[in-house]
């Protein structure tokens, strides 16, 4: 359990540095040091994505991989932003890194955010030309979170469809009760 959890942990984590990367123009690539945990390293350095065998750690998947590490990545402005209570407004941009053959033309952009394994919301848009060779900005969404009773996990999945093209990408969101405000002019503590 140790293993698995700390193994989705460092997935989390190397998704988020990834994305951080793709987001810069001032970078057109890249070499990922430590893609298994022995990578020119005989001892301690356990942060691969593969264990010392080449087989996928736990929770990592070849999709997973791609989302972040292929020709073209979606990307949001999120950062460390996972956490949103009801009424709350959840705002962000999309961008694609796009690394491909050329401009993509005519692609559609499409934006489902599920709460609790249901789906919420669903959004389609037609973006300018998606840029070759370069970070474009794609759209701005604006969603007000729900009413909730108990904590849920939501997930905001983004694809981008053109001819002969698919990209994904998804993210870990929660949704929380909204609190109040406790007044305390009555407050007695013993």
């Amino acid at each position: 359990l140790y293993f698995k959890n700390s193994s989705e942990w460092q997935r989390r984590v190397r998704k988020f540095c990834f994305e951080a990367v793709r987001r810069s123009n001032n970078m057109a690539g890249y070499d990922f040091l430590g893609p298994i945990d022995t990578h020119w390293h005989t001892f301690g350095y356990d942060v691969g994505m593969m264990n010392e065998f080449y087989e996928l750690k736990p929770g990592e998947t070849i999709r997973n991989v791609l989302m972040y590490n292929s020709p073209t990545v979606l990307l949001t402005d999120l950062g460390k932003n996972t956490n949103f209570a009801s009424g709350d407004t959840l705002a962000f941009s999309v961008f694609a890194s796009h690394y491909g053959k050329s401009d993509l033309e005519d692609a559609l952009l499409k934006l489902r955010l599920s709460i609790d394994g249901e789906i919420k919301e669903c959004k389609a848009i037609t973006p300018d030309n998606v840029k070759n060779g370069q970070v474009s900005k794609l759209h701005t969404f604006s969603l007000v979170m729900p009413d909730t009773e108990k904590p849920a996990p939501m997930k905001l999945y983004l694809t981008l469809e053109a001819d002969g093209f698919f990209t994904e990408n998804e993210w870990e969101l929660y949704l929380f009760p909204k609190t109040h405000a406790v007044s305390g002019a009555n407050l007695v503590i013993a």
